[in-house]
């Protein structure tokens, strides 16, 4: 109740602080899921209407992100709108073809330096025009094996070492303790090497002394856990071989039969890599050791590692092409497998539409004719080129309704041209 001070003067208390301006120049950002529009695009919208018009309708598995923009924008006309990414989500395409939607790891391998990831390479399409999964390897991280002091410092009587977390989400932080004699630190012993280190850790000496500093910091190998698909590829008719590199850069020559080795040459063999110690000739059979150092014919391998292993799995549907960006990028100049047309953004509103066209050839039996007022002939440029029906009449439908009107049957038409 407003209450007076003195004639003329009234206050009044009101909350604002749950209400947005109801002002133009207030402007937002929002990213959510939507079951339409561009994927990781930010685009302005002004009004509900625009975001329906952008993003698509509401539904019960995005109600929570549109309402929230919508509510926003009953305040002020400037949204950023992000749609989210959903790995699953595909555009609705002419002809479908096998994409990789994931990669499951059958061998870890051995062998892995920490922060060195391998190289994976998937097989090629088997339909022509296709293109290549692509994928990045996922480290396991390495364990600290080793720590070394360059400078022990003075005055300790006690001191305590503390590492850094590791890089891998889940990894274990590693312990480790302080060794002095006269004041100086001559030691550090790894009580608990930890585990997800793709680089060596900080590590800190605190205590009643100064000035100690740590040297090296070694860890062990690493393992390959998984592999992200950074690309899905496209025109599988099968899922693709999964191969991976061993580690570090010699990934070495395939093992033989009575061949010559010269000493510090690299050799593979059934998913095993060695180095040679001892020159010599190969036996007649394969190396089986998987530690250490054994002899093959005349020559002496010492075994390297083991490559990782993967499968990987398929989905026939349709295409994941995020926004405008992805398109002009990767599939402008007419790559993978998609037919004549591919929907816009990726999502099921998509398979809605229907897409028909037709040339001077094929007009006489085509079911839209009747939407033209005359069958595609010849343009004026090919005319004057000496070409001709080079027309073609192209016509969009949207079949259930999800962008025009389903009472509506005469707004299903969507574009002629």
């Amino acid at each position: 109740m407003p209450f007076q001070l003195s004639p003329g003067v009234a206050v009044v208390e009101k909350d604002f602080t749950s209400i947005v301006p109801a002002v133009s120049s207030s402007r937002g950002a929002f990213a959510g899921a939507f079951q339409w529009g561009p994927v990781l695009a930010p685009t302005q919208v002004s009004s509900e209407n625009e975001l329906v018009r952008y993003f698509g309708k509401p539904v019960d598995a995005n109600a929570q992100s549109f309402f929230t923009a919508a509510n926003f924008l009953s305040y002020t006309n400037a949204l950023i709108v992000c749609r989210a990414d959903v790995t699953a989500a595909r555009n609705a395409v002419s002809t479908q073809t096998g994409t990789v939607t994931s990669v499951a790891m059958t061998n870890a391998g051995t062998g892995y330096e920490a922060g060195e990831l391998p190289t994976v390479t998937f097989s090629n399409p088997q339909i022509v025009g296709g293109t290549a999964a692509t994928g990045v390897a996922i480290s396991s991280g390495a364990s600290v094996t080793g720590v070394t002091v360059s400078d022990g410092g003075t005055g300790y009587t006690a001191a305590t070492v503390t590492f850094s977390a590791p890089q891998v989400t889940g990894g274990v932080t590693a312990t480790g303790t302080a060794t002095i004699a006269a004041g100086s630190i001559t030691g550090i012993t790894v009580t608990n090497g930890g585990s997800g280190y793709t680089s060596a850790p900080t590590i800190n000496i605190t205590g009643t002394g100064t000035n100690a500093t740590i040297g090296t910091v070694s860890l062990g190998t690493a393992t390959i856990t998984g592999i992200t698909v950074t690309n899905p590829g496209a025109g599988y008719t099968t899922a693709p071989t999964v191969t991976v590199a061993f580690a570090g850069a010699n990934q070495g020559t395939a093992w033989s039969s009575s061949t010559a080795l010269a000493q510090n040459a690299y050799v593979s063999f059934s998913g095993r890599l060695y180095t040679v110690t001892t020159a010599g000739t190969t036996g007649a059979t394969g190396p089986t050791h998987t530690t250490g150092s054994a002899t093959n014919g005349s020559a002496t391998l010492l075994f390297m590692g083991t490559a990782a292993q993967a499968t990987a799995s398929i989905t026939v549907g349709g295409l994941k092409i995020n926004n405008t960006s992805d398109y002009l990028n990767a599939y402008s100049a007419g790559q993978a497998v998609v037919g004549e047309f591919a929907a816009r953004c990726p999502g099921t509103l998509g398979n809605s539409l229907l897409v028909s066209m037709c040339d001077s050839a094929s007009w006489a039996n085509w079911t839209y004719k009747d939407n033209f007022d005359s069958a595609p002939g010849t343009s004026t440029s090919t005319s004057l080129n000496g070409g001709s029906n080079d027309e073609v009449h192209i016509i969009v439908i949207d079949e259930d309704g999800q962008f025009t009107c389903p009472r509506i049957r005469s707004r299903k038409l969507f574009l002629c041209f």
